[in-house]
């Protein structure tokens, strides 16, 4: 891949995190979801892949997409809540922007871990990460909607965002750090694999690695 100008990759991570949010929103609807109260399936995961991988110019791209939508193809969500119109297009795509900076902020700033796990202080820091930005997207959710808040309801969301984050971003981490690194958001200090995938992921000793017996 030809080197890029920083301006085209930040512009390109932003288009990329857009189209990521615009896709994944659309296709929550068609499989009938159309409500903004619980996080969306893959959502959740989507807002925190954007900060970890785009960096800020991902996170703005992914509530932008996330606004987009909102506004264009789920506006009549907002007929039942009229005085609540800007919420479903603006401030809610906001909230699930919380992961995004969670996951970005640890990885930028926690030194020798790397998105590409290679080791197990970056699991550890991945679910911290994961924990923090799950809570804070549920917590600035549910006081979009003060009349609904319950306690109950804040755990569920939180744990909601913490599965849908567990199952999602590990195995796209693990393939965009390989795959896609020249587009990445640079991250100072990133702990890189010292052997290429899947080899890094190697649990039992291969064969050339066993000694013989002499």
């Amino acid at each position: 891949m030809p080197k890029l100008r920083p301006a085209v990759l930040n512009v390109l991570r932003l288009l990329l995190a857009w189209i990521a949010a615009v896709a994944i929103e659309w296709g929550n609807y068609a499989l009938g979801q159309k409500t903004f109260l619980l996080p969306l399936e893959a959502v959740p995961a989507g807002a925190f892949l954007a900060g970890v991988l785009g960096g800020w110019p991902g996170i703005f791209g992914w509530s932008v997409g996330m606004a987009t939508n909102h506004y264009v193809r789920f506006l009549q969500a907002a007929e039942a809540f009229p005085e609540r119109e800007a919420i479903f297009w603006a401030a809610l795509p906001i909230s699930y922007a919380f992961l995004g900076i969670a996951g970005y902020m640890v990885f930028r700033y926690v030194g020798r871990i790397g998105r590409g796990f290679p080791d197990a202080r970056s699991v550890v820091a991945f679910a911290a990460a994961a924990g923090v930005g799950g809570v804070l997207t549920a917590a600035a959710t549910k006081l979009l909607f003060p009349g609904d808040f319950m306690l109950s309801g804040l755990f569920t969301h939180t744990a909601s965002n913490f599965a849908s984050v567990l199952f999602f971003a590990p195995p796209l981490m693990l393939v965009a750090s390989r795959v896609a690194k020249p587009l990445l958001v640079p991250m100072p200090r990133e702990l890189l694999p010292e052997k290429p995938f899947p080899q890094n992921l190697q649990i039992l000793p291969s064969k050339s690695d066993v000694p013989l017996a002499g």
